[in-house]
């Protein structure tokens, strides 16, 4: 079963559940017991999103010629 952090908009708290895709729709805060809490991005998952060249310390150094 996959994690999913959720964030409550009446209350602010932050907070991860360990939940099946069918029981990610009924999670309630636990703090205040709002329902329906704003599922978040975790930081694993995001993504720069840059897709130009490798820095220059990532490319494979020349063969030196004797």
């Amino acid at each position: 079963m996959p994690i999913y952090e959720y964030k409550c908009d009446a209350c602010g708290e932050e907070f991860e559940r360990r939940v099946s895709l069918a029981e990610a729709k009924n999670v309630c805060c636990p703090k205040c017991g709002a329902g329906r809490p704003r599922r978040v991005l975790s930081q694993f998952g995001k993504s720069s999103g840059f897709k130009g060249p490798r820095p220059d310390s990532a490319r494979p150094m020349p063969t030196p010629t004797l």
